[in-house]
């Protein structure tokens, strides 16, 4: 089970050196989307960028400049070697003979003027680039026109035939990049391999957390942060959060109910944060551990009944999309009933689906196969068009409890497994399949008739624990990352 973060450091309060995504405004009136104030400095390199790439000629022979290029978007591609997709639309004015995307000053493509996007590979992830786009006609050369972005791993995102609906798929999801992320300042401080280690956590689009400890007074303006540090004003990114909240939970939900004042703010938290997510682009991972929800003293659906609150109030935002956490197949022994009544319960019918394998090492084989009968139990009673996601964040030789059991004593709990540090190591933590909608792909290496399972019941894989923390919550650990880049089997 997880345990929350005790003392987060806040987010939003990006140093002045963090690598962070801006906007260009354009020569031609293209609006910047709105940014904090800590990213002024991008702001400012932004436009240092339209100046240092001004248009080129000059005396009274020279044949006018284009004008440049507008709605320039560049983005970290979706799926391959990271690299970045860059499109755009014509000038206000003139007709482009050809374009070049420039990359921190120096022409990297080439394309002619029916063109309008390119892909720019062979760069380092981790590094922050200035991307450009300028148009050329007769030999002369409008202003540049981009912005200055770190290249991360791009989540390859595919929209699979036998899931069309599938609404994590087709977009950017964004990563999030700061002190709040544990593993930032880590990374920013190291060199060489550990650097590289460390980027391979980092730079994977991930789930963060939210709970109790943040206030409720607070949970608006955090959420509003991250938002804004994830996507940058790009309504086209996706963020991912997981809202961790109930309070009583885990033990103390098999003990007591929660008071009247716990519920009002409850809600009150709900309502702030949704509030706050407005129409972002989210994937939501509603309160992990939910089987503990079916403890409470005499059969009590009070906590299910404030999960299925929260999931209503979540659900109806126009883009946010809602996984209920429901536990594991081994939490469960395999056995769908009680896991179905406990989806019903906690409202699965107004959402999206539910999620797998949060606080558990399950393998992804065993989750796709469990989750995919609990689909078809749900449409039996009427719930049809339920999909979900599996977390496969730690899951890279996955185990179940009952494994995990016949040799660790119950006073060891899962998500405190070794790290993997030899090839043939069991029991043990390891990177899974990176996060992606791509989910029927051979590379994952699961038999096919999983594959076919996940490509129409699965809508991502998704990184949702944190593996690279200690006993999955404070601090992070360099020698965690160290061992989970050694031995990832999808690295």
């Amino acid at each position: 089970m997880i345990r929350a973060d005790q003392s987060p450091r806040p987010i939003g309060q990006t140093l002045p050196h963090a690598l962070v995504r801006g906007r260009a405004a354009s020569s031609t009136g293209r609006t910047m989307r709105p940014r904090s104030p800590h990213v002024a400095l991008v702001a400012a390199t932004a436009a240092t960028l339209l100046l240092s790439l001004a248009p080129s000629g000059g005396g009274a022979s020279a044949a006018p400049a284009p004008g440049a290029p507008t709605a320039v978007d560049v983005d970290v591609r979706s799926g391959g070697a990271p690299a970045f997709a860059i499109s755009w639309s014509d000038p206000a004015e003139g007709a482009p003979t050809s374009y070049e995307v420039l990359v921190d000053g120096k022409v990297r493509s080439t394309v002619e003027g029916a063109v309008h996007s390119a892909v720019v590979e062979g760069l380092s992830k981790g590094t922050s680039y200035k991307v450009a786009v300028r148009a050329v006609a007769d030999g002369a050369r409008s202003q540049g026109v981009g912005e200055r972005l770190l290249l991360t791993y791009g989540a390859a995102t595919p929209t699979l035939p036998a899931n069309p609906t599938n609404p994590l798929a087709g977009q950017e999801w964004g990563v999030y990049l700061g002190p709040a992320e544990h593993s930032y300042d880590p990374w920013r401080n190291a060199e060489g391999e550990t650097k590289a280690a460390i980027g391979e956590i980092l730079l994977q689009p991930k789930a963060k957390w939210f709970g109790r400890w943040i206030p409720d007074d607070d949970i608006a303006s955090k959420v509003g942060e991250y938002i804004r540090d994830t996507t940058h004003g790009d309504p086209d990114v996706m963020a991912q959060m997981t809202i961790f909240r109930m309070k009583p939970w885990e033990g103390d939900a098999c003990k007591r109910l929660p008071t009247a004042a716990e519920t009002a703010s409850y809600k009150r938290y709900i309502t702030s944060a949704a509030q706050a997510i407005g129409d972002t682009r989210m994937a939501v991972v509603l309160q992990p551990d939910g089987p503990f929800a079916r403890c409470a003293p005499g059969g009590s659906k009070a906590p299910s009944r404030l999960i299925a609150w929260s999931a209503r109030v979540l659900s109806a935002l126009p883009r946010t999309q809602v996984y209920i956490d429901m536990g594991s197949p081994g939490w469960f022994r395999n056995d769908i009933t009680d896991a179905v009544r406990m989806l019903v319960d906690a409202g699965v019918a107004d959402t999206r689906g539910f999620a797998l394998s949060i606080t558990h090492m399950d393998t992804t084989r065993q989750s796709v196969n469990f989750g995919s009968r609990i689909v078809d139990a749900l449409a039996a009673r009427g719930i049809t068009g339920k999909h979900f996601v599996v977390d496969t964040s730690d899951n890279g030789r996955g185990f179940s409890g009952k494994q995990f059991r016949k040799v660790y004593p119950r006073s060891i709990p899962i998500n405190w497994a070794k790290m993997c540090r030899t090839p043939d190591q069991k029991l043990c933590v390891a990177l899974g399949v990176p996060p992606t909608t791509d989910v029927a792909n051979p590379r994952w290496g699961l038999p096919a008739r999983i594959n076919r399972l996940a490509a129409k019941n699965v809508d991502a894989y998704l990184w949702i624990n944190r593996p690279w923390l200690y006993q999955q919550t404070v601090p992070f650990k360099v020698d965690y990352a160290l061992a989970l880049a050694d031995q990832n089997p999808y690295g």
